[in-house]
């Protein structure tokens, strides 16, 4: 906050009033996502592919799983895409036998065993509140 103070005070002070508008803005932008209720997406995962929300993504285009469990209450599911642009997908098993998940999701795709941490953009992302 303090640094975005400074940084209005100097454009306004070396007269370029367009960039403090833009720091105001990105801060109101900020602020909206900060406080606002994550959204709940409805997940399904079936003999063909994973449902997540309105997207489905087939089996043919991922490329494997792994599964953590922390002892801080994180375990989380890691879908790998074979397109890398696509980036990973999260799902939280708080509640969900992550066992049966894994034992299903083997009979069509492989599991990362060798991810045995968090990833660091999943734990970024976590920090941020993203």
């Amino acid at each position: 906050m303090v640094v975005l103070a400074v940084a209005v005070a100097w454009s306004i002070y070396t007269l370029n009033y367009l960039f403090a508008v833009f720091l105001v803005l990105f801060y109101l932008v900020v602020l909206m996502y900060e406080f606002r209720e994550p959204a709940l997406v409805d997940c399904v995962i079936t003999p063909d592919g994973i449902k997540h929300g309105n997207n489905f993504f087939f089996f043919k285009n991922v490329d494997n799983f792994f599964i953590i469990y922390q002892d801080q209450g994180l375990k989380n599911l890691y879908i790998d895409f074979k397109n890398p642009l696509r980036g990973r997908l999260v799902l939280d098993l708080n509640n969900l036998d992550a066992i049966s998940i894994r034992e299903f999701l083997l009979n069509f795709l492989k599991e990362d065993l060798e991810r045995e941490a968090e990833p660091l953009s999943e734990r970024l992302r976590r920090w941020l509140r993203i």
